[in-house]
């Protein structure tokens, strides 16, 4: 049984230039080229929003803990000691939770300033990846779609029928197209 995997993906507009790959001798370099470049540019694409996603919502998880770190606390902790004990006077702030989280006291403790920020940083960074998931999306289907349907060599054939109104040439002004 003779298996064909053609994967040929043309776009839905190319370019006159393009037909150079089309009608080479099968086999060759540029058959293969004309035949596997988009899919193999598309199968990139793919697998890079693929990791990239992953990345994300790994990160992701770790916004919606409502925790303090324990390490993290223990070494702010022994941080404060060590600073009291050089004979830095930390004031305890009898400020409200809301007033310390406007102002950084350096000679006040760390850690409660620390926590004070910790669930507005938390909610932050969430807001943040969760936009930047939304963006990935919509890039990706953006990018997909453009490709495909060939905007790209589109937009260039038409930025170079505009620039020959103008007196331009694609070979001789081709940076000014």
């Amino acid at each position: 049984h003779d298996i064909n995997m053609d994967l040929t993906i043309v776009p839905r507009y190319t370019q006159a230039s393009a037909g150079a790959y089309v009608g080479k001798a099968a086999g060759t370099v540029d058959d293969l080229f004309g035949k596997y470049a988009l899919v193999g540019t598309l199968v990139f694409v793919v697998v890079v929003f693929t990791f990239e996603m992953w990345l994300n919502l790994r990160q992701r998880r770790t916004y919606h803990s409502r925790k303090f770190p324990a390490h993290v606390e223990a070494t702010v902790s022994k941080i404060d000691i060590q600073r009291s004990k050089e004979g830095k006077k930390l004031k305890q702030s009898e400020d409200s939770i809301a007033d310390i989280k406007d102002k950084v006291d350096p000679d006040a403790p760390l850690l409660p300033q620390l926590k004070s920020k910790f669930l507005s940083s938390q909610s932050y960074g969430l807001d943040k990846i969760n936009f930047g998931i939304i963006s990935a999306c919509w890039g990706l289907a953006h990018s997909l779609c453009w490709t495909l349907i060939g905007a790209f060599p589109y937009m260039w054939d038409l930025s170079c029928h505009w620039g020959s109104k103008l007196g331009w040439t694609e070979e001789d002004d081709e940076i000014k197209i």
